[in-house]
């Protein structure tokens, strides 16, 4: 709250002063933020005004109510229009006022009704990632609720035991797995309390249940007018319309780790991607500005959060979570087919020279790890970005983590080319070169002589052609 009011005493930009946003995905508490902001300064101000700014019907009703709260001559005007106009003179000529326009996830619509040259201070909630229309440059962005906060939320909601170190443990993993988003914080902390269920079995159900669990009790306490799935339902819906580029990127975001997303997997992978982000990215590796315009629609509800000097972005897992639980099984398998091909041609050859990149995907290609099995793909481009996250992963002497992504990867490698192919031979080696890495020097010698026995048949073949 202190960085906020530093904030809004300290936004000195040209075209409106003293002016701020709070920025965030839906259900990340920026209603409550602003709430909280102006509970805590109310002698700071003679006056706070709330304005809903969702539509512009809203907006100007809103400029009516507060026309008649000061008494405006305006107040009854027959044009709206008159009372807007009356309301923003009023408080260009005053200050020691707050306005909030809140869910103002069209910042342009609010430049009508913004006072200008001011020494009141305006706050707005949003969506949105950008108001430079606004004259400002650093939004005050939410991400999610503080850890501690997050688990007293919990507590405090249900009336559980706080000094029960077993449900404090199994409170601190349900705010884990929630990533600390209010809302669902909140349906959570409703069906615990409805159910009288204890944290850690609310927490053994979720681990089975996930979104469904979620679903079964939506917020009651607090100013949230809707659950998780539908208070990002229409964001879902308006980046499906404004760019069928963008809401694949979203769905193939699904079916990855949800942290440090990197911009080369897309440029390097979007031929894998289906044809809208294969046109939309086509030049990217020449024209890398193309990313950041393809992932504007996204950034515009804040369904990611994009980092321009790590070149990445992330996703809150639980639009993960809603976006896959809006799928199909078909659809779903194919985007998770998708997600694989794409990562394989991501990963590099593991030379020393690229191991930076390896690192940078590395984590999401355990997540593949994971489709593969799930959905048990067998073909061979998920063997080759399991050998080569295995193979990289073997070279940073992470041993246990490699074992099972080269053993997987022979696996598939056998099943979809048969016994005697060379690269059943490569998977092979690469097997043993882990083996002698673990000091399992008799098991790396006897996979060492099957991958050669296997290079000897494939060059007598060619030879007898």
């Amino acid at each position: 709250m202190n960085a906020l009011r530093l904030a809004l005493a300290q936004n000195n930009a040209t075209a409106l002063t003293q002016t701020q946003a709070i920025s965030g995905l839906g259900g990340v508490g920026k209603t409550q933020t602003a709430n909280e902001y102006g509970y805590r300064h109310l002698e700071d101000y003679r006056f706070i005004f709330w304005v809903r700014a969702d539509s512009h019907l809203a907006l100007t009703s809103g400029f009516v109510e507060i026309a008649r709260l000061l008494d405006l001559t305006e107040k009854d005007a027959q044009n709206p229009d008159d009372a807007v106009r009356a309301v923003s003179h009023c408080l260009e000529s005053d200050d020691g006022w707050l306005l909030i326009f809140d869910n103002a996830d069209e910042p342009e619509m609010l430049k009508p009704f913004c006072p200008r040259n001011t020494a009141g201070h305006i706050l707005l909630t949003s969506r949105a990632q950008v108001f430079d229309s606004l004259g400002i440059a650093k939004p005050v962005e939410l991400e999610r609720m503080p850890p501690l906060e997050a688990i007293e939320f919990l507590f405090n909601r249900t009336g559980r035991n706080e000094d029960d170190i077993d449900e404090r443990e199994a409170a601190e993993k349900i705010a884990d797995e929630l990533g600390y988003l209010p809302l669902a914080l909140e349906q959570a902390g409703a069906f615990i309390l409805e159910k009288k269920t204890r944290f850690q079995d609310y927490l053994k159900s979720y681990d089975k249940r996930r979104l469904k669990l979620l679903k079964e009790a939506g917020p009651v306490a607090g100013d949230y007018p809707a659950s998780v799935a539908t208070t990002w339902a229409m964001n879902f819906e308006e980046v499906e319309k404004a760019s069928e580029a963008a809401s694949d990127l979203l769905r193939f975001s699904a079916f990855l780790s949800p942290d440090k997303i990197p911009f080369e997997l897309l440029t390097k992978g979007s031929a894998k991607l289906g044809s809208a982000i294969t046109a939309a990215l086509a030049d990217a590796e020449d024209d890398p500005v193309a990313i950041n315009e393809a992932l504007v629609p996204l950034m515009r509800y804040s369904l990611i959060r994009l980092d321009a000097e790590s070149q990445s972005y992330s996703i809150h897992r639980l639009v993960q979570e809603v976006l896959k639980d809006g799928m199909d099984e078909e659809t779903e398998r194919l985007w998770a087919e998708r997600a694989v091909r794409a990562l394989n041609e991501a990963f590099s050859d593991v030379e020393y020279k690229a191991w930076p990149l390896c690192e940078r995907i590395l984590t999401h290609a355990k997540v593949a790890a994971k489709l593969i099995a799930e959905w048990d793909f067998a073909f061979v481009e998920a063997a080759r970005l399991l050998n080569k996250a295995g193979y990289y992963s073997k070279e940073r002497a992470q041993y246990t983590e490699a074992e099972p992504l080269l053993l997987r990867a022979l696996e598939i490698l056998e099943k979809a080319l048969g016994p005697d192919h060379p690269y059943v031979a490569t998977g092979m080696e690469n097997y043993a070169a882990l083996l002698r890495a673990m000091k399992r020097d008799d098991e790396a010698k006897e996979m060492e002589e099957r991958a050669r026995v296997i290079r000897e048949r494939h060059a007598q073949r060619n030879q007898a052609r």
